[in-house]
């Protein structure tokens, strides 16, 4: 009898355990990394890739995590080297702006992985820099 009951104990107990990790629901899902490149005739971020538009030696890159719900996120951005961080790209930021010359074609992907009850989410986007050659594209 005491075998039983210890048992009913310990599986109210896991159940009761279970009932708490669950209890902190996640609203990670819906969110999404959009960017864009300045100087640009869009001034919209565009979700996943974005691409030069207007010739510039330089390019300032923004990007952008939308639609997140919830409080208490972590926020952990990964930008890659040799791209001079301008603003952002903080564990306390939502954006990151990032610069870019446009000696060569270049694909810079940059990655935020967000943080909240326990679940994880990573988002990347990537930014399609032309290479420019004197006023044109090359």
């Amino acid at each position: 009898m005491r075998r039983i009951l210890a048992l009913v104990a310990a599986f109210v107990a896991a159940l009761a355990l279970t009932a708490v990790a669950t209890g902190s629901a996640s609203a990670l899902g819906d969110e999404q990394l959009g960017c864009r490149l300045l100087p640009s005739s869009v001034g919209t971020y565009t979700n996943g890739t974005c691409r030069a538009q207007l010739k510039s030696a330089v390019y300032d890159i923004e990007y952008q995590v939308a639609s997140t719900t919830g409080s208490g996120i972590g926020i952990s951005w990964s930008v890659p080297a040799g791209y001079p961080i301008l603003g952002g790209c903080t564990s306390s930021s939502l954006g990151c702006e990032i610069s870019a010359r446009s000696n060569t074609d270049q694909n810079i992907t940059v990655s935020v992985v967000l943080t909240q009850g326990g679940a994880s989410e990573t988002l990347s986007a990537t930014a399609i820099v032309i290479a420019v050659c004197g006023q044109t594209f090359c």
